[in-house]
């Protein structure tokens, strides 16, 4: 039996009792891709209204994706159909579901949309941090960005209040014009300390970072470690750290080898500071390539999706494939 249909069979046999990480990768095509990347099976895709290059999802069963036309397309992700269409939310650096909002990053501040109510409050940023991504815990997000003197900074942003607070910045510069990945918070499943993953371009290689954050999701200090990742191109896009099972988060990139080649490493955050590589596979995009002139290019992971989502997509995976061998 091949291993593609295996896993695919495999995602059935499981049933009720089973969980994987789905990957929701934005093409440049108008439509997300779903991919199971532990078992490197790709799983039909959904459109959307207009290209969107962020994604946001939950176990709930729903995805948000900005339709680049000032408003947030709700889907369901099993299924493709569009649930809700909210109004307000602008072009968009980074997404990031927390709860019952969608927090919009833009290069103004972030926007906070209710997913059902539509309401949208624009919390505006001053400083002079050019912001790039941001990931969240608790009732905090850490919005990371670079200074005039291209160093990076980490800000602190309270969801209660809608307010900007404090922020670190670390003491070496990064490459001129550097974007930052997708950024991720990943809880240790032993010690329970959290982390704070993304990557920036240090001229010639994409450098997964890890900075440590306090139990309530802030960051405090600018120390980092890191780990240099040849095998991921930083032209035309930055890999982006998406979270994943026990603790660890999953990296998705342009590969080296080519424009459409694609990359998925599983990373552990490490209890001794350093970020290290795990499985990795490499696969073609599906149905043209994924975003890839767009350096704000964030995939999501659900994690653990509900049994009906599971055998919707297990059942269209072994249709794709029964197709694949006629």
């Amino acid at each position: 039996m091949k291993p593609t249909l295996f896993a695919a069979l495999a995602l059935l046999a499981t049933g009720a009792e089973a969980s994987f990480d789905l990957m929701l990768i934005p093409g440049n095509d108008n439509r997300v891709y779903r991919y199971d990347p532990l078992n490197n099976v790709q799983l039909g895709s959904y459109g959307t209204q207009g290209s969107s290059n962020c994604v946001a999802a939950d176990t709930r069963g729903i995805s948000y994706t900005s339709t680049g036309t000032n408003s947030t397309q709700a889907i369901r992700y099993s299924t493709g159909e569009q649930v809700n269409m909210i109004q307000g939310s602008i072009s968009a650096r980074a997404h990031e579901l927390m709860g019952n909002y969608v927090y919009v990053l833009t290069s103004a501040g972030v926007w906070r949309t209710h997913i059902q109510t539509g309401a949208t409050t624009l919390a505006s940023y001053g400083g002079t941090v050019a912001l790039h991504s941001m990931a969240g815990y608790g009732n905090n997000l850490v919005i990371l960005g670079t200074n005039t003197s291209n160093q990076i900074s980490a800000i602190n942003f309270d969801l209660s209040t809608l307010t900007f607070g404090s922020s670190v910045t670390t003491t070496f510069s990064v490459a001129s014009s550097s974007i930052l990945g997708k950024a991720a918070v990943v809880e240790s499943p032993t010690a329970g300390n959290l982390s704070l993953l993304f990557t920036y371009n240090n001229g010639a290689n994409a450098v997964a970072t890890r900075m440590n954050l306090n139990a309530s999701g802030q960051v405090t200090s600018a120390s980092i470690s890191s780990l240099t990742l040849s095998n991921f191109a930083v032209s035309g896009m930055m890999p982006g750290f998406m979270t994943g099972h026990g603790g660890g988060a999953w990296l998705f990139g342009r590969d080296n080898v080519g424009a459409s080649h694609f990359r998925v490493t599983r990373i552990d955050p490490s209890a001794f500071g350093t970020p290290m590589e795990g499985e990795t596979a490499t696969f073609s995009a599906q149905g043209g390539a994924f975003q890839a002139g767009v350096y704000y290019s964030h995939a999501a992971t659900v994690i653990a999706p509900e049994p009906g989502t599971m055998a919707a997509l297990g059942l269209g995976a072994v249709a794709l494939l029964r197709r694949k061998r006629r």
